[in-house]
């Protein structure tokens, strides 16, 4: 498990991952994150990722 949250049912759009970002600030696994993102979204959302501190060893 990595992590407190398995986020198992994302839409890649960019709303809905701020919102579970920031209004919810659920801690995501990057790995099972970006298999749901395309190219494009994943190099959106990895600033976001680096300054939420996101990392797999919580």
């Amino acid at each position: 498990m990595y992590g407190n949250f398995i986020i198992t049912d994302i839409r890649p759009s960019k709303n809905t991952i701020n919102i579970l970002l920031i209004q919810l600030g659920w801690i995501f696994c990057r790995r099972h994150l970006y298999i749901y993102l395309t190219k494009k979204e994943e190099k959106r959302l990895t600033p976001l990722l680096k300054l939420s501190n996101i990392s797999v060893n919580t």
